[in-house]
């Protein structure tokens, strides 16, 4: 699960670096630092409701970007009570 993790964080990160989206930089450094440190948002693979494929996933990388949610680091999933 970890690869499709990595790669919405890393497509994220490549749209999100063309300049269209008025986004502020630390924004993307943020981005970049959780797949550099293998932080990465736990997304549920099924469950999603709604139009949009990518929107639930991408609230999970918001959650954690805001401090919030769980994630893997280092084979473990921690919540916000155990941070990284």
């Amino acid at each position: 699960m970890s690869h499709k993790t990595r790669a919405i964080l890393a497509v994220r990160l490549n749209s999100l670096a063309q300049g269209y989206s008025g986004v502020r930089y630390v924004l993307l450094k943020h981005i970049s630092r959780l797949l550099a440190d293998d932080v990465l948002p736990v997304i549920p693979q099924e469950g999603s409701v709604g139009a949009s494929g990518d929107l639930t996933p991408l609230s999970y990388l918001a959650a954690v970007l805001a401090g919030e949610r769980e994630v893997w680091h280092q084979g473990q999933r921690l919540n916000d009570d155990n941070s990284v």
